[in-house]
């Protein structure tokens, strides 16, 4: 049973609560399975039960999940319009990036002190300056998930050029190898990598091998930057302290650092 508040375009509705099936449909996949979810055409899409449709008809919808920082359901958060094909997966990125922050506004509001809302971000929104970023960032990595070494990724969009930072400082590689990094795979793809096996994280061509480096296991999260909300970093985290392996909710609790660290960056990059 959920209980929902909904915002229509005359304002806010009284809160209404409504039983759903835990198997069934797009709020409660979302919901169980930690998801994001673009829907294109709800009365042709299988996948969503009569229970996630407003009362006004609604064609296309967006629906993410909304987690504490220790990766806990909070809610879901659906988005709708009443036309087919209204909204873009880049429409589901920016949406993922809101519910980042409203997970940690509702952290607060619940009275919940997570590992992650405990880290002060407030500083990284008004950061102009790369190095210091750069550094800021990797130093709230290394506090939210105990690893020993982090590096940042970043892709000048005026240059092309890849730039990698070690702290606050620049770190350079290989030119001739260009285009066959793990972390530049990351950036383009906008994929999550983890690695979590010895062998596998050395047959990858990475910063740490050229800098000769002991490799156990290996996180690479890409980082969008408004406004567009494009890919032009990469966060990398190696050697998990606390545990054999990076796991999701290691995830979690960096996805509100990867939300502010692709401001402070497009303040960087753009201003």
């Amino acid at each position: 049973k959920a209980l929902f508040t909904e915002t229509t375009p005359s304002g806010l509705r009284a809160c209404h609560s409504r039983t759903f099936d835990p198997h069934h449909g797009v709020l409660s996949t979302a919901a169980r399975k930690h998801e994001s979810i673009l829907v294109m055409n709800a009365l042709d899409d299988p996948r969503v039960d009569p229970a996630d449709l407003p009362e006004e008809v609604a064609c296309s919808m967006l629906v993410c999940c909304l987690e504490s920082g220790h990766g806990e359901v909070l809610g879901v958060l659906r988005v709708t319009d009443p036309s087919p094909a209204r909204y873009t997966e880049d429409d589901l990125h920016v949406l993922q990036s809101l519910c980042a922050v409203a997970g940690v506004v509702m952290d607060l509001a619940t009275g919940i002190q997570s590992k992650a809302s405990s880290v002060e971000f407030k500083d990284l929104f008004v950061e102009t300056d790369m190095k210091a970023a750069a550094a800021q960032i990797q130093h709230r990595a290394r506090k939210l998930v105990n690893v020993e070494r982090t590096y940042l990724f970043v892709l000048d969009p005026t240059t092309a050029e890849f730039v990698s930072y070690a702290g606050n400082k620049l770190v350079s590689y290989n030119p001739a190898t260009k285009g066959d990094l793990l972390e530049e795979f990351v950036l383009h793809s906008g994929a999550v990598v983890s690695l979590n096996d010895p062998k596998e994280t050395m047959r990858k061509l990475t910063i740490d091998k050229f800098l000769g480096q002991d490799t156990k296991n290996i996180c690479c999260l890409p980082i969008k930057c408004p406004p567009n909300n494009k890919t032009l970093a990469v966060l990398e985290l190696v050697n998990k302290v606390t545990a054999s392996s990076f796991d999701r909710q290691d995830e979690a609790l960096l996805r509100r650092l990867l939300f502010a660290a692709g401001v402070a960056l497009s303040n960087c990059l753009f201003r």
